[in-house]
């Protein structure tokens, strides 16, 4: 097709209901709205654009139009001032959608209408006719049942039923066999029981099941007004007489015109060719790349101006077979200052890297894939990983290269388990993306090609998805390994054009020293911290896990007995049906649930199988969750865990863990601190825990420059009971462990952010006393409260905010129509300059700590970063040297108006540290 679809059969009209489609698409995304990296919202235009693609594919229309509604002053207005009249205005983020959608569908080669003093629906009754007239078949699109009232011997409706995902098709027999009636009386049904949705009032007592009786029975609301009296029920008589007037002014209102004055004919409705380019801008503009593809295989014409590819730039890799092939790599890798390398891990995990291939660039178009670990059926000689990385070493381990890498702690990883430690300078494309957009999550290469290399990707044909080979086994045939070089091939070449695309706009954005100074040294850093591991002894696990089983059953019998009946304890049904059926416990919200905050509020009440079924979880939680998992996370030849650091997944810079998540090991409760009994150091060996004391707080104070605060942390007061003496007005020795709690509970909250709602909930107090408390909290810390107040606007005005180091987070979620997603932005914009500083500054004590002790003669190492605390282990005699070379570089790792405290731990295990005096 050259730019228009092709029509099967009868020519169609489609008729589209605009608004009810573009708000269907805005809110099917409301949980995760899509927006561009600057803010602006573009899920409407996705949700819209995919929608009419599906359309164009299933219909293949001749004729196509888009309606909207023109404003609310319309004669249905002028009729009845209360029409529409609780409606609330659009919400700014989908207005700001709706030139685009507009542009978009006039590219498209549809026809827009819109006509003051009518409505959409006006619009389509009226196109509808005069397709009628021309015998033409129309299918109408929309998410309003009011359109069913045009269906007919050629026309069609499909109404949305679930955002724009399902679909009702209804024709004159599907109709009839929903309702029961002729599509044509659907509007008098209306009429008689009213609509909510646009205030049009009915006839009280009388909904939309008694109205399809009548008219089912009676045929027209006329006929029903003439033969009132058969009309069954006193009362449903008596409010008809007394509604006649109202009655039939809804009908007026319900009645879509056939008759509006449009200046235009069917042949005017003709689908136009697209403009392809003005498509692709639109498309490109709203950073919607990976719709480009879909508009251009749908249109089957000039790709290129979706793609900005290049047909003669096509990309062929080349496959590295034999030891010629090698030596031919070898000598072009030595003539490029610059290279990709991508190897392909089968298992990502630390300590079990299984290094299946290596793909790699020196342009975006001159790519090799070398297969290994695999049997190639179709190879002449079977390259061996020693021979490849043998022959590789010399460009891998070479100074005065650039080496461009996705996942530079990856591959580190996975060439340290074969012998080699790569030496080149690293650009992390990963890293990279990252730190331009920490909010996004997603980060896998394709994606990233799609958003920034749309003008000049060059690419294969075809690319499959991870090729199978990666979880089949190591018997390949000659097409699999060939799939695997066209998809590796394809990732590398995308990473090597992306190298110059991301750091030249981490320079504008000013963050290409976070990339070099902390994020790409600390991936080094955590190659060797995960390689490690930490040690762990399983038999304390199974004891434990021993002990929660017998607590477990306890807890099951102390449960059904208060609740006087057994059931499945785990299953949430049964237990709301047993809480709030059989026991009557007060339901707080309005359904019954389960969850954790209603059972705490149940038990603060006084119901004590709320925290009996409270217990019940957490010790669940903890027997699945640590006790019987982490002794299948050990490898046996190491008797360690050897967890994964994430640097991409907070928004904040703090680093994650996973497989196992070492950062949430329990901290409190009797049970749940006996997990960390079970970590253990090498033999011989005990642990060193240095953990920022309140090292947030401290920030504030340095950021915020409030002297009150400055002056407690300088003069070393304990900083929750001077928050006690201000917010409750005590001297310091009159403050009671509940106060300095709460207090505690208050800085820590206006850390984050929290509202007087949300520190009420935590503290158990009510609303007005919550109010008090900030307040309070304010007067006594006015440049807190000043702080709080500057950096919202502040990030309101440039979209994002900084940490002392320059990382950056966007927030389009200030920019937001809804309230509560508005206070979320403004959460993240106090809350994220201190968090993301804490994260840099324990990232670059790890980074010093680690050369520090690479260059010593001390034996100690680092194991974990959890949360402010490091964990090393080391010989006994080494305590105290570490101590004063490690302490020294966490206080100075960055520069702070407050003293930055550090308290020092050590023990044989985790959960039995003694307190170190390190003063001095």
């Amino acid at each position: 097709m050259s730019g228009q679809q092709k029509t099967n059969g009868s020519p169609t009209l489609i008729l589209i209901d605009g608004l009810s489609l573009i708000y269907r698409a805005h809110y099917a995304f409301i949980r995760n709205p899509l927006m561009t990296r600057d803010g602006f919202p573009t899920s409407a235009i996705f949700g819209f654009t995919r929608f009419l693609m599906k359309l164009m594919k299933d219909l293949n229309p001749s004729h196509a139009a888009l309606t909207l509604d023109a404003g609310r002053e319309t004669f249905r207005k002028k009729l009845f001032s209360g029409y529409k009249a609780h409606r609330e205005e659009m919400p700014d983020e989908l207005k700001s959608q709706i030139p685009l959608i507009v542009e978009l569908a006039k590219n498209w080669g549809l026809k827009v209408f819109s006509m003051p003093g009518f409505e959409a629906d006006d619009l389509i009754g009226t196109l509808a006719e005069k397709a009628d007239e021309e015998g033409l078949k129309t299918v109408i699109i929309t998410g309003d049942r009011d359109l069913l009232q045009l269906v007919s011997h050629h026309v069609t409706v499909i109404r949305t039923v679930k955002g724009l995902s399902k679909t009702r098709v209804y024709d004159e027999q599907a109709f009839q066999v929903e309702y029961g009636i002729e599509p044509r009386q659907f509007v008098d049904v209306k009429a008689l029981s009213g609509d909510t949705s646009d205030n049009i009032p009915g006839v009280p007592g009388i909904g939309e099941k008694t109205a399809l009786d009548l008219i089912r029975q009676f045929g027209s609301i006329d006929h029903v007004l003439q033969q009132i009296d058969a009309v069954k029920g006193e009362k449903r008589r008596l409010s008809i007489r007394n509604n006649i007037d109202t009655l039939k002014q809804a009908r007026e209102l319900c009645l879509i015109r056939r008759d509006v004055p449009l200046p235009t004919t069917v042949d005017d409705l003709l689908i136009e060719p697209a403009n392809n380019q003005e498509l692709a801008a639109i498309l490109t503009r709203c950073e919607l790349n990976s719709l480009k593809k879909e508009v251009a295989e749908l249109f089957m014409t000039d790709e290129s101006l979706f793609t900005k590819e290049s047909p003669s730039r096509r990309l062929e890799p080349a496959l590295v077979l034999t030891a010629d092939d090698l030596e031919a790599l070898r000598k072009t890798l030595i003539t490029h200052d610059t290279f990709a390398f991508l190897p392909v891990i089968k298992d990502p995990r630390p300590r079990r890297e299984e290094c299946i291939g290596i793909t790699m660039a020196v342009q975006p178009d001159r790519v090799w894939y070398i297969p290994l670990g695999h049997l190639y059926l179709g190879a002449p000689v079977q390259l061996s990983q020693e021979t490849v990385l043998a022959g590789l070493k010399p460009i891998l381990e070479n100074p005065a290269k650039r080496m461009i890498c996705f996942d530079y702690k990856l591959a580190l990883r996975a060439m340290l388990a074969a012998g080699t430690r790569l030496g080149p300078p690293v650009f992390d494309v990963l890293l990279a993306a990252y730190l331009l957009a920490p909010s996004q999550r997603v980060y896998q290469p394709e994606e990233l090609a799609k958003h920034y290399l749309c003008e000049h990707r060059v690419s294969v044909l075809d690319v499959p998805e991870p090729a199978v080979f990666l979880k089949k086994s190591n018997l390949l045939d000659e097409t699999e390994v060939e799939q695997a070089g066209r998809f590796f091939g394809q990732r590398a070449s995308d990473i090597l054009g992306l190298w110059t695309e991301l750091e030249q706009k981490l320079e504008q954005e000013k963050l290409s020293r976070l990339l070099t100074v902390i994020e790409l040294p600390l991936s080094a850093v955590l190659a060797d911290m995960e390689t490690l591991g930490i040690r762990i002894d399983p038999s304390v696990l199974r004891d434990l896990s021993g002990q929660l089983t017998t607590k477990i059953k306890q807890l099951e019998e102390k449960i059904f007995k208060e609740c006087n009946s057994r059931f499945n304890l785990n299953s949430p049904k049964q237990l709301a049906h047993v809480l709030y059926e059989k026991m009557q416990l007060p339901q707080l919200k309005s359904k019954p649930t389960t969850a954790a905050d209603v059972l705490t509020e149940l038990s603060s009440m006084g119901y004590e199988v709320a925290d009996l079924i409270l217990t019940y979880r957490e010790a669940v939680k903890l027997k699945t969750t640590y006790l019987d998992s982490l002794p299948q996370e050990m490898l046996l030849h190491t008797t360690r865990i050897h967890t994964t650091f994430h640097q991409v997944v907070t928004a904040t810079g703090r680093l994650s863990s996973a497989s196992p998540n070492l950062q949430n090991i329990p901290v409190r409760g009797t049970l749940g601190k006996q997990v960390r009994k079970a970590f253990i150091p090498k033999d011989g060996w005990l642990f060193l825990s240095l953990d920022y004391s309140q090292i947030e707080l401290r920030i504030l104070a340095h950021i915020t420059r409030d002297p009150r605060l400055i002056s407690a942390f300088t003069t070393g007061e304990d900083i929750h009971t001077a928050t006690a003496t201000e917010i409750f007005e005590v001297q310091p020795e009159d403050v009671t462990p509940g106060m300095r709690r709460e207090a505690k509970v208050v800085n820590f909250g206006i850390l984050y952010g929290m509202s007087p709602y949300g520190l009420a909930q935590e503290l158990r107090i009510t609303l007005s006393r919550a109010r008090d408390y900030i307040d309070r909290y304010f007067e006594k810390y006015p440049q807190v409260a000043k702080f709080s107040r500057d950096v919202v606007e502040q990030a309101k005005e440039a979209g994002y905010v900084s940490t002392l180091s320059g990382r950056k987070r966007f927030i389009p979620e200030l920019a937001a129509k809804n309230r509560n997603t508005r206070a979320f932005g403004e959460r993240i914009a106090i809350n994220t300059p201190i968090q993301g500083t804490s994260a840099d500054l324990i990232k670059k004590a790890m980074i010093e700590i680690h050369a520090a002790l690479a260059k010593s003669d001390l034996k100690a190492r680092m194991l974990l970063q959890i949360h402010d605390e490091l964990l090393f282990e080391l010989p006994p005699e080494e305590l105290k040297p570490c101590v004063r070379l490690v302490e020294p570089i966490m206080r100075k790792a960055i520069k702070l108006d407050v003293p930055i405290v550090l308290d020092a731990r050590c023990g044989k295990n985790w959960m039995e540290l003694e307190k170190l005096d390190i003063k001095g």
